[in-house]
């Protein structure tokens, strides 16, 4: 399935108040603003105000108008500082301050008559308390990110410090099977399907599962803003929270580090319902380094990080006892806690008992024999079971993952004027799911890829033009073990199943009170895989917005553009699902007749017949057991 849709954002100038109108899906930069007065308490007009990024040295100048305000906008995370001059004043310097992710901040100054050799200090830092808007969020800084502990060592576990932030289990899909925090998160109750991710303006959601498409490094975010209520229209996409991520950008000086996070079992207890303990490994490394290229104009920005996982679960499940496999049910003939009546099992084409209960060998079909005897693994232990088995069979194999990322990022200052910078993050992710039978298994295949390119450029001291394009793409297959390798139905004679090497797999078979044979999904970070499936997720995104400044009104209007494609191909247990379950059978026993259906017993004088599949509804399947010589 593939579908490719628009999306187009655009808000037209309303001349009415003029007051300020918030108009770009994804905006993330912020602004600085303020009033300049004299010590009369007069707005001053024609002053100049100069805004000094204090960490990369770099410096935006702009003009007082006729309403002595002035206006920085699309200014990135960082730390700054606020200077005016005017020829007879002196210059009035405001202490430094962090801005922070899609915050407004007024520093207002008040200038005194002097030399502008002189210098006045003016106390101004960012409010506590947010005035410019009515948004409601969390800001989650770079001391938090960096050393909160999370036990997954995944981004998006910081937002349950929010408030109106909860767990959620829905909407989990990709982090689990990418081995990180599982679980999701929810704002103010809704489904978590409802929220947006954004990375430096660009949403990173995939749309099949509506989850976000990679994981960045803990080590390569600045700040992360979790939006909860009362959005500006420039996040009107989404009715839950908005996740506003800001990776780090380099500096004038060389800064670095290399980290390990290490998970074990060493403390671990054991699995209430498993024979031992399973295997828990956990190692993420990897470091950062960013700096300048040309100090005061170019910098520089590189995370890689790498994680290796091995988890067991214990995975329970029900297989014949060695008797069963070679057709003898004399045990059923006797009583216990797991069967209370004695189980006859009867020659349906003569309606009378096998002698002994035993199912002779020549009356068995090859197929199923064969299947049983390569794929279905003998008991392992007593289970819970008795005359019927119960979970005599376990697993403790673990799921196997492996995740590679790359995310590189550079700042440059083109002139007074203009300003670019560009991010690109690829991240890779293999797993191998824990096989619940040795003869079994499936992969996933991973791939987000994410890259934002922005451009700001200021026209006039009160106008200023921005213009950001973004793609975001996500890729995941999954296969079955014999995929491509093996032709598992073909070899066993099953007629009638998909024959794409994409689609090799053994049948699966579905045995009332026993465990399914085929490719059974038991407990994973992620889910099993039935089949062939795969999707790519792609969004492109432009974005063109103006911002004007007239006396103390802020007026923006821009356009955002979306396009989204969505492919999805996927085959369901396409070698078929052939269901045993005694129903319609004369005796009144219960696995016994199943597994005897199951094994295929031919009538007298009639001969095996190869098993077909015939499709019933979607991938459903029918078996047909035996086939009569005409007399």
């Amino acid at each position: 399935m593939s579908q490719t849709r628009f999306a187009v954002g655009s808000l037209l100038p309303v001349v009415c108040l003029f007051l300020a109108a918030q108009a770009v899906w994804g905006q993330v930069a912020s602004r600085i603003a303020g009033t300049v007065r004299d010590s009369t308490d007069a707005v001053m007009q024609g002053v100049t105000v100069t805004v000094e990024d204090v960490n990369r040295g770099l410096t935006s100048t702009n003009v007082t108008n006729e309403a002595g305000r002035y206006s920085f906008p699309n200014m990135v995370v960082g730390t700054y500082r606020v200077t005016a001059e005017f020829a007879g004043f002196k210059k009035a310097i405001a202490n430094q301050f962090e801005l922070n992710v899609n915050q407004s901040v007024e520093v207002d100054l008040q200038m005194e008559v002097g030399q502008v050799t002189e210098g006045v200090q003016v106390t101004a830092a960012a409010p506590q308390l947010q005035t410019a808007d009515s948004q409601v969020g969390n800001l989650i800084d770079t001391k938090k990110i960096v050393e909160l502990p999370l036990a997954a060592w995944d981004f998006m576990q910081l937002t349950l410090i929010s408030a109106g932030v909860s767990e959620s289990n829905g909407n989990r899909r990709h982090q689990t099977e990418r081995g990180t925090w599982i679980g999701s998160f929810s704002v103010h109750g809704h489904n978590p399907t409802y929220n947006q991710y954004l990375f430096d303006g660009i949403p990173g959601k995939e749309a099949a599962h509506q989850t976000n498409v990679f994981a960045p490094s803990v080590d390569s975010i600045q700040e992360i803003k979790v939006e909860t209520a009362n959005y500006s229209a420039e996040f009107g996409s989404e009715a839950g929270g908005h996740l506003n991520v800001v990776t780090r950008s380099g500096t004038n000086e060389f800064h670095g580090a290399l980290f390990s996070f290490v998970r074990n079992d060493y403390w671990d207890a054991r699995d209430s319902f498993a024979d031992r303990k399973a295997q828990l490994n956990r190692n993420t490394f990897g470091g950062t380094l960013g700096g300048p290229v040309r100090k005061d104009r170019t910098h520089f920005f590189v995370s890689q990080e790498s994680m290796r996982l091995r988890q067991g679960f214990t995975q329970n499940t029900t297989v014949p006892t060695p008797a069963m496999r070679a057709g003898d049910y004399s045990a059923l003939l006797q009583t216990d806690s797991s069967s209370r009546t004695p189980i006859a099992l009867y020659d349906w084409t003569t309606r009378l008992p096998f002698a002994g209960n035993i199912i002779p060998r020549s009356r068995m079909h090859p197929l199923p024999v064969r299947f049983v005897d390569e794929f279905v693994p003998l008991p392992i232990r007593p289970g819970i079971g008795g005359i019927l088995p119960n979970a005599n069979y376990q697993s403790l194999e673990p799921q196997k993952t492996r995740t590679d990322q790359f995310i590189t990022r550079v700042d440059h200052v083109i002139g007074s004027k203009d300003r670019v910078y560009g991010r690109y993050t690829i991240s890779d992710t293999t797993t191998i799911g824990p096989p619940v039978w040795p003869a079994f298994g499936y992969s996933h295949e991973l791939r987000g890829q994410h890259a934002v390119a922005n451009w700001s450029r200021v026209l006039t001291p009160t106008t200023v033009n921005e213009f950001r394009a973004g793609y975001s793409r996500f890729v995941q297959n999954e296969l079955v073990e014999s995929a491509f390798k093996r032709d598992v139905s073909e070899e066993l004679g099953l007629r009638g199943t998909c024959r794409v090497p994409a689609c090799w797999h053994a049948p699966y078979f579905s045995v009332q009170d026993f465990s399914l044979f085929g490719n059974p999904s038991g407990q994973t970070l992620g889910q099993g895989v039935s089949g062939p499936r795969g999707w790519k997720d792609e969004i492109f995104q432009i974005h063109e917005s103006l911002l004007v400044i007239r006396g103390k009104h802020t007026l923006r209007v821009g356009f955002t553009g979306n396009r989204y494609r969505d492919t999805f191909p996927e085959a369901i247990r396409p070698v078929g699902e052939h269901q045993f379950n005694g129903s319609g059978r004369p005796e009144r026993a219960r696995a016994d007749s199943r597994w005897r259906i199951f094994i295929s017993v031919c009538r007298a004088g009639s001969s095996p017949a190869s098993i077909s599949s015939t499709p019933t509804s979607g991938t459903a399947r029918r078996c047909r057991g035996c086939r009569t010589t005409g007399k």
